[in-house]
């Protein structure tokens, strides 16, 4: 095989892996949804109320063209096919058994051509014990879709994430506090899985942080600087990402968003201008990377998914854990095939054109971060 044909045949490996990691991220974007449950164990009755995109909805009931924008008028119109179709994918069952409907409708707030907002009320036959919610909604549409839950019982407020993956989420009530109020627990394993997977898809779908760590990896030349790698930056991102997600010390986002662009900019061009095969502090630098990119893993977690009041240090464990196997999943796909490039000739021109390539779009990020576009 020629160098040519071998450079172009290593550069579509990369691109291949690259778009394996990312390709869900690329995919047709649908916006995430809220999901608010309130228990109210002494009436046997639990509120939902789910807030969705209405060009997202519309386009999965097939109401408007994949192209079209949804009208306010043509959601008040199809009122009773949004209300069955958000019904039929929105179910709470006591004990296993199905509780029923006694309330259903579209709540009419400004800018409903923006959110669809359905509200179900739900009364069981039985009183509350083994509680489970199901959310199916729009989890079919394309490139996936992912709903915000918060569940409140009493002062108590418990969040979880609804996906493809955990479409449900299970609750078991029991005798009521010392206050009178009924309690609630879930499983930790449960907790911990929800959680685990959250960080996981967090840091595959994460353009930016995908990128980083390939960069990264483009001056690791052995496995015992690889592992320098991998632990600065785990030590980096877990301790920021603690601190900042249990609101011991935070930094406002809108400061370390763009630093993670200037990260990923200044590691590829170093790649492109540097003399030699070692990166000189390797260490230092990456943990102090990992600890700017754990604040930004900090906001996901934090403000998105959202930590559950009774299961904290479980959740923030297991979301650091997911994000560190996503982690190890891009190395695991990149690094043989960068290690087997290296051993070609044209392998410096690789680097310094993948590298090249990232550094324009890490500038465009950082431009577009700190001007709020």
């Amino acid at each position: 095989m020629t160098p040519t044909k071998s450079l172009l045949l290593s550069a579509a490996l990369v691109v291949a892996t690259l778009f394996a990691l990312i390709a869900p991220a690329m995919a047709h974007q649908t916006a995430a949804s809220t999901l608010i449950v309130h228990i109210k164990p002494e009436a046997r009755e639990v509120d939902h109320l789910v807030s969705v995109s209405a060009r997202d909805l519309a386009h999965h009931i097939g109401l408007v063209g994949e192209a079209e924008e949804p009208a306010t008028e043509q959601l008040l119109a199809a009122t009773a096919t949004l209300v069955a179709s958000l019904s039929a994918d929105l179910v709470l069952t006591n004990d296993g058994v199905r509780c029923e409907a006694i309330e259903e409708k579209l709540v009419m707030t400004e800018g409903l051509a923006e959110r669809v907002n359905f509200l179900k009320v739900v009364r069981c036959e039985r009183p509350l014990g083994e509680v489970t919610i199901e959310n199916r909604i729009m989890l079919t549409a394309p490139g996936g879709y992912r709903h915000f839950g918060r569940v409140q019982l009493g002062e108590e407020v418990f969040t979880t994430v609804f996906d493809g993956q955990f479409p449900s989420y299970t609750m078991h009530l029991g005798e009521p506090g010392a206050d009178g109020g009924a309690t609630a627990t879930t499983s930790t394993l449960d907790v911990f899985v929800r959680y685990l997977w959250q960080g996981l898809l967090h840091i595959i779908i994460g353009f930016d942080h995908v990128l980083f760590v390939i960069c990264l990896l483009f001056a690791v030349t052995t496995f015992r600087r690889l592992l320098i790698v991998v632990s600065a930056f785990t030590l980096g991102h877990s301790v920021t990402l603690g601190l900042s997600a249990l609101d011991i010390f935070t930094l406002p986002e809108g400061l370390i968003e763009p630093l993670i662009a200037l990260s990923i900019a200044y590691v590829a061009a170093e790649n492109i201008y540097r003399k030699g095969a070692d990166v000189p502090y390797l260490f230092a630098t990456t943990a102090v990377f990992g600890l700017i990119h754990g604040f930004g893993f900090s906001y996901v977690l934090r403000d998105e998914v959202g930590l559950p009041t009774g299961a904290l240090v479980e959740a923030l464990f297991a979301f650091n854990v997911g994000v560190e196997l996503g982690q190890l999943v891009i190395v695991a796909l990149c690094f043989p095939l960068l290690q087997a490039a290296r051993k070609r000739g044209w392998h410096p021109h690789l680097v310094r054109a993948a590298s090249g390539a990232i550094l324009l779009l890490a500038l465009f990020w950082l431009v577009t971060r700190i001007l709020g576009i």
